[in-house]
């Protein structure tokens, strides 16, 4: 069912047309979900079904992840265009280059190290992971406003009234960070959707998130076996083409809204299709070596992709990969009539590693969540592999989880992308976990009689202002991570600053907002750990009618201390940060906001 006759949404309240784009970049395929606002209507979501190249493909929601670039570093084809029939012998004809699986490039060094070894495409020669997907956003772009021009009646007109103010919404794995989210807002201003990276009109959503708002609007939190558990607890498993995101969630006792809140911290694991296929072809080179078929490895993985892989369903069946003609044998590497024969159990053995990968994290939730875990639910295009669902299912089953697992009937490829638009309409989380812990560093005065202060004691310094020995280097910590967020709800803490003139006390105030990843629950001394505690961004503000005091040092010496707090604001899934302090004249708390541009953090 369309999320049209499940959701019963406002009207749209504003008083001008607005159209909001949601892109969802995966590795392999990519969506684009939109809706046009109108004054005084109910707000629909729509897909773009149809794309350059495809047009003869009725309802394709999705287009590869593929763009083809020349010499001169110009994309010549991208989307479907990339796989049209002919392309390679073009792109081998004129010296182009293929560009595919560059999402996976955007990953911080932590998702990283997490990757199977294994190797992930290149990218194309003096270009960065950020300058392509600008261009594959540029692309999708120009796909949706062609879309909406030709479908809609007076397609033109109604382009041209929202075109110079569209709202976008980018989904990313859970596994991101600030570090990701700034290098998409680059990519968003490089190509062309906003005026600056810092712009209010571009907002994310994690993956996990937005399949749970799929889930939502398709009716499928709706179903009587969810409703048979009073205020259950769920997990969603989002499997990708790159990444499966796991989040956990449950539906609050608010009576007058849907409300969801998560219950777990969201993962992210690198265990999607694309690692089938990469191990797929490990298992293939070592079959092939030395035969006349090992050059054509590339193009048996793609046929294997295209076929053996989405219909597999049972270890006890062997699949064929046809390949090449019926003049192509070799009975010593199981290939007869071109056609390359793997026993079943050697291509389960393909699924195993993102089997066991979503069996751990599901598992992990269940653990970690602060309600009772009743069902799961697939989604993702990954999903929709039978083999990887029954195994799950079976061995949550013999683990005696008392889990269910279960996925929505219809278009799981497009939960992302339709997802991402019911976030941005319908706003159903209100509460999530923090992933990190955030605070900043401070000094703290030297205590001769703790053990720890005197493990640091080469490193005291002494305050001409204070007349006192202090370390630096404590984490204060603002918000505890695996802490239940409201989206409402302010982090503040107090601090304090000290100088010897009246004068440089009120010069521009900038501190570091430090994260925390560590498994220590009261993370203290940074040095213990330095990479652990990874900098999220750096805030500053001039002080206006700051009140200074003085204090007297024990020798009698005056100085002058100000007080303020840092406030720490998560009301979506990006953090702003602001600065506040009383002033005196206006009893009043002046607040200044601070380097937004920097100040976007992923829980």
């Amino acid at each position: 069912m369309t999320s049209e006759n499940q959701i019963n949404r406002k009207v749209y309240e504003g008083t001008q047309r607005k159209l909001v784009l949601a892109f969802d970049v995966g590795t392999t395929f990519s969506g684009i979900s939109y809706s046009i606002l109108e004054p005084g209507q109910e707000p629909t979501i729509r897909g773009v079904t149809r794309f350059p190249a495809q047009d003869n493909t009725h309802g394709a929601s999705k287009i590869p992840t593929i763009m083809y670039y020349d010499k001169a570093g110009n994309v010549c084809a991208a989307g479907a265009e990339a796989t049209r029939d002919g392309i390679e012998v073009e792109a081998e004809d004129n010296g182009w280059v293929k560009a595919e699986w560059f999402k996976l490039h955007l990953r911080n060094k932590d998702l990283a190290a997490s990757t199977p070894a294994a190797s992930i495409h290149p990218l194309p020669p003096k270009k960065r992971a950020i300058d392509l997907l600008a261009d594959f956003l540029s692309y999708l772009y120009t796909c949706a406003a062609q879309y909406i021009q030709e479908t809609h009646l007076n397609g033109l007109a109604i382009w041209n009234s929202v075109k110079d103010e569209i709202n976008y919404v980018l989904s990313h794995p859970n596994g991101w960070t600030w570090r990701e989210q700034r290098e998409m807002r680059k990519a968003a201003f490089m190509a062309g959707l906003i005026p600056h990276k810092a712009h209010p009109r571009l907002s994310f959503v994690t993956e996990g998130e937005a399949s749970l708002h799929f889930c939502i609007q398709a009716g499928k939190l709706a179903s009587h076996a969810l409703e048979s558990d009073r205020d259950p607890g769920f997990v969603i498993v989002d499997a990708g083409g790159g990444t499966i995101d796991i989040s956990a969630y449950k539906q609050t006792t608010d009576t007058e809204a849907r409300v969801f809140e998560e219950i777990a911290p969201a993962q992210c694991i690198f265990q999607g299709s694309v690692y089938v296929n990469v191990y797929a072809k490990k298992v293939l080179l070592g079959l092939l070596e030395g035969s006349k078929f090992a050059d054509d490895i590339d193009h048996i993985v793609n046929v294997f992709e295209r076929s053996s892989k989405h219909r597999f369903k049972d270890d006890k069946d062997p699949q064929y990969i046809k390949f090449g003609g019926t003049r192509d044998n070799d009975a010593s590497r199981k290939i007869r009539f071109g056609q390359l024969k793997l026993d079943g159990s050697d291509v389960a053995a393909l699924f195993q590693p993102a089997i066991d990968a979503i069996v751990e994290a599901v598992l992990l939730q269940k653990e970690a969540a602060t309600h009772k875990i009743s069902h799961v639910l697939f989604v993702g295009g990954f999903a929709a592999n039978t083999w990887l669902f029954n195994s799950v299912s079976r061995i949550l089953t013999e683990k005696g989880t008392s889990i269910d697992v279960v996925r929505p009937e219809e278009h799981i490829a497009k939960a992302v992308a339709d997802g991402s638009m019911s976030f941005f309409l319908d706003h159903f989380v209100r509460t999530r976990v923090s992933k990190l812990a955030y605070g900043i560093a401070i000094r703290v005065p030297y205590n001769p009689s703790d053990p720890e202060h005197i493990l640091r004691a080469q490193k005291i310094y002494y305050s001409e202002v204070t007349e006192r020995r202090h370390l630096y280097g404590i984490f204060a910590t603002i918000l505890s991570k695996n802490v239940q967020v409201p989206e409402a709800q302010v982090y503040r803490r107090k601090f304090r600053r000290d100088s010897l003139s009246d004068l440089d006390i009120k010069k521009k105030l900038k501190y570091t907002i430090l994260g925390y990843k560590g498994l220590d629950a009261n993370p203290t001394w940074i040095d213990l750990a330095r990479d652990d505690y990874p900098q999220l961004c750096t805030i500053e503000a001039e002080l206006i009618c700051i009140p200074i005091m003085t204090r007297h040092t024990f020798s009698g010496k005056q100085y002058y201390v100000i007080d303020f707090e840092i406030l720490l604001f998560f009301g979506l899934t990006e953090l702003n940060a602001q600065i506040a302090w009383k002033n005196s004249e206006v009893s009043d708390i002046c607040y200044r906001i601070l380097n937004l541009e920097l100040c976007w953090e992923l829980f």
